[in-house]
């Protein structure tokens, strides 16, 4: 009786167990990614904001093939106007032509220099260092 007990007890142990511990299960294999081809395309758009100084835009299009065309330009903190046009294949890779507008144009520095200060040197007492008391046993002989 103890046996068929135990027996039964085990057989419900693996039937609870994951079909990959018993090795009656497969392996999980991700589905293949499917690329789709090139496909043309177009946009544009631009930002001109007085408020906040942002002005830029770009645009590009493509014509399916793998060749791309574009451009686009960003007004930099210094007053010029960075203009890039570029154009992109599976051959040449990325090629621009970068060009600036205006003449750059820095605020002044400060009327007076600043001066950094050196940090504070601080300087703390040596720790003072207590050696333990040395203690003598007597030596501890065995008899056989």
């Amino acid at each position: 009786m103890k046996h068929l007990i135990i027996l039964l007890s085990v057989l419900a142990a693996c039937q609870g167990a994951p079909q990959v511990l018993v090795g009656q299960g497969s392996s999980y294999h991700a589905p293949v990614p499917v690329y789709e081809d090139d496909k043309p395309y177009s946009f544009e758009y631009g930002v001109h904001d007085d408020y906040s100084g942002a002005n830029f835009n770009h645009g590009e299009s493509a014509d399916g093939a793998g060749n791309v065309d574009g451009s686009y330009s960003v007004l930099l903190p210094d007053g010029r106007a960075q203009n890039v046009n570029y154009h992109a294949d599976d051959y040449s890779g990325y090629v621009a032509e970068v060009n600036y507008d205006g003449v750059a144009a820095y605020a002044p520095g400060p009327a007076t220099p600043v001066v950094a200060h050196a940090p504070a040197v601080v300087h703390h007492a040596a720790p003072v260092v207590h050696h333990a008391p040395v203690v003598h046993h007597p030596a501890v002989v065995h008899h056989a």
